[in-house]
């Protein structure tokens, strides 16, 4: 839709929230949507931008996945999905 929404997932450690949000990720991505992973924690962004790179450009990938701290000055709608 046009509106926008906001989907909370819950659960433990282990419980698959990081797995879902990567695969959102991806599949919104082929559907030409501007998505971003977003986290505080650098380790799981340069895990997971280090198994993507394969045959794409750094920076591609790297854009995927960012620190809550880059969007003090983003403009409102940039983004289709963080």
């Amino acid at each position: 839709t046009d509106t926008k929404q906001v989907m909370i997932i819950e659960g433990g450690p282990g419980t698959g929230k990081s797995v879902l949000a990567i695969n959102l990720l991806v599949a919104l991505t082929n559907e030409s949507m501007t998505c971003q992973y977003v986290t505080k924690n650098a380790a799981p962004r340069s895990i997971y931008a280090t198994k993507l790179k394969g045959d794409f450009k750094k920076g591609r990938i790297d854009n995927l996945f960012k620190g809550s701290g880059s969007y003090t000055e983003t403009n409102a709608d940039e983004l289709d999905v963080l």
